[in-house]
């Protein structure tokens, strides 16, 4: 499969209607181009690709309609982020099961159908990323359910390569929640490799966060303060500033399921980037804060 072929001529489209975002869609042509030949595109079927751009398509051109030019542009790059996100994502899971000991059998359409397709609500609603907090999982499974529904070739598709749509749509839904504790794997797989690949891409995170409309300032918030202490996790519901955001993340380190990940965190040195950005942006950061952060970081080593 040729990935390039079947994106470019989104991404053409991209920049003759937004000139002013092509630095953002280069650097997705680029990825593109270095990422086209990863083993987790061979088990991913051209129709879930095409179904997956004609999503992001779709939201894009919906943008057209926003007058504000400012909030406009960016939402535009927040597409273009959350496009680019859902292929690290699908990457990240073939990066935690490589390699992986253990007994699970892997169904590895499944994998890569689950996880390119994690977001997907983010371009059903793409007009409530920024403004507020919203529930993208729920849209996400929504929009996949209905056209299960009424697209008889994605039905098809998924069964020719032997994918449970139950067991896609769980993914979609239960990607992001504050905890899981079910017994779809695949699931767990999903969260992992979701926050695996919000933490290797800290600068876009970071672009992300900043744009965020309904979080102020830096500073970190009593509440958000709080359950860190006590828990070492930061729930969605109850971030009000960007700073707040940022601990969230770094709590990510403490919800890895799989041991693999965390050896991955690891070696790629995750955690120390992440001080350094909690360090930057949120300036004067209490000692207290900082020993629970490097508790979750040497736990990871366990």
């Amino acid at each position: 499969m040729d990935l390039l072929s079947l994106t470019s001529g989104n991404l053409n489209y991209f920049s003759k209607v937004s000139p002013e975002l092509n630095c953002y869609i280069k650097n997705i042509k680029d990825f593109e181009g270095d990422i086209q030949n990863n083993k987790a595109f061979n088990f991913t079927p051209e129709f879930i690709i095409v179904y997956f751009l004609k999503k992001v398509r779709k939201a894009y051109d919906q943008t057209l309609k926003i007058k504000d030019r400012k909030f406009r542009y960016r939402l535009r790059r927040s597409l273009l982020r959350k496009y680019k996100h859902s292929y690290e994502v699908l990457i990240a899971s073939f990066d935690i099961i490589s390699n992986q000991k253990g007994i699970i059998k892997w169904n590895l359409h499944q994998v890569a159908v689950g996880n390119l397709l994690h977001d997907l609500g983010r371009f059903v609603e793409y007009s409530k990323d920024l403004v507020n907090s919203f529930d993208h999982a729920q849209m996400g499974y929504k929009r996949l359910k209905k056209d299960l529904e009424i697209e008889s070739k994605l039905r098809n598709t998924l069964k020719t390569i032997n994918c449970e749509s139950n067991v896609i749509l769980e993914v979609i839904l239960k990607h992001n929640i504050f905890k899981y504790s079910g017994n779809n794997m695949y699931v767990y797989l999903c969260r992992d490799a979701d926050k695996l690949s919000l933490l290797r891409n800290y600068k876009m995170q970071i672009g992300y966060i900043t744009d965020l409309k309904y979080l102020r300032g830096w500073k970190l918030s009593e509440s958000t303060k709080n359950d860190f202490f006590k828990l070492g996790l930061v729930e969605n519901g109850n971030m009000t500033t960007k700073g707040d955001a940022i601990l969230r993340n770094i709590s990510y380190f403490k919800q890895f399921y799989f041991d693999r990940t965390k050896s991955i965190a690891v070696k790629e040195k995750l955690y120390f980037k992440w001080e350094a950005v909690l360090k930057k942006y949120v300036k004067k950061v209490d000692i207290d804060i900082l020993k629970k952060c490097r508790e979750i970081n040497s736990n990871l080593y366990n």
